[in-house]
């Protein structure tokens, strides 16, 4: 048995054809919604705080939204599955939300053209 992102969800081992057509479509759907919950609640205040102090760029916003992302699904994995937090692994939801909040906050930035590195306002 596998852990599926993280999260102590598990699926039998040998998984046929079919099971892979029918997990796959429910996986892209709720990686979507994960996405935007993700991008309301983390990119976009962060994207404000960086305006507002006039530092913002696509570096800055990937890497602020990828710590935060990366603290809160580990935070929400340790405390929130139903275990004590010793006996889990911490790598896998550190490196699973840094991933996705990455993975979101970079589609944003292309999508909303923010640029690369900041201009200097003088």
């Amino acid at each position: 048995m596998f852990a599926l992102l993280g999260l102590g969800v598990t699926l039998p081992e040998p998984l046929t054809l079919f099971d892979l057509a029918l997990l796959l479509p429910v996986m892209a759907i709720v990686s979507v919604f994960i996405g935007y919950i993700g991008l309301l609640f983390i990119c976009i205040p962060v994207m404000a705080l960086l305006f507002w102090a006039r530092r913002l760029d696509a570096v800055r916003l990937c890497f602020f939204s990828t710590v935060i992302g990366a603290g809160l699904w580990t935070a929400t994995s340790m405390f929130g599955g139903g275990r004590p937090p010793e006996s889990q692994d911490l790598f896998s939801p550190l490196l699973m939300g840094g991933l996705c909040s990455l993975g979101v906050t970079a589609v944003f930035c292309v999508l909303g053209r923010i640029p690369l590195q900041a201009r200097d306002s003088q």
